[in-house]
């Protein structure tokens, strides 16, 4: 038998898993975002890390959210113990991290892209730290 905490690192795994995945898909096959595709891997990977970091910032506050804890507690108590809100925050703090890591690397390798192939005429140094997307 599988502890909670094996169970809860599967889901949480899997989730994060299917997240990354479809926000990457999404990127390379929506004709709207089509523009940013000319980057390639390091969009499409700061894509799928930032549809990931949605659901850490999330989850990050849920325990400390007592009435909604009190509701999900039925229903998720089987997999994670939400008494132990400690554990959890820190479990997702890590994926935090992680994500977080691959999100602006890939930033950094987009900019380095619109550099060398100029993709806009402004520097990316400019585009970098003058504009709302690099933010993010």
């Amino acid at each position: 038998m599988l502890s909670r905490r094996t169970v809860f690192w599967i889901v949480w795994v899997a989730l994060h898993t299917f997240l990354f995945v479809y926000g990457w898909w999404k990127q390379e096959t929506d004709p709207r975002l089509a523009g940013l595709n000319t980057l390639q891997y390091s969009v499409w990977a700061s894509r799928g890390a930032g549809l990931c970091l949605c659901l850490d910032g999330f989850a990050l506050f849920l325990p400390v959210c007592r009435n909604l804890m009190h509701l999900l507690r039925p229903k998720i108590g089987w997999i994670v113990s939400v008494d132990s809100n400690i554990w959890f925050h820190r479990q997702v703090a890590y994926t935090t991290l992680l994500f977080t890591a691959i999100h602006t690397t890939a930033h950094y390798v987009n900019m380095f892209h619109v550099e060398v192939t100029q993709i806009r005429p402004e520097r990316a140094v400019a585009i970098m730290y003058t504009e709302t997307g690099p933010l993010t």
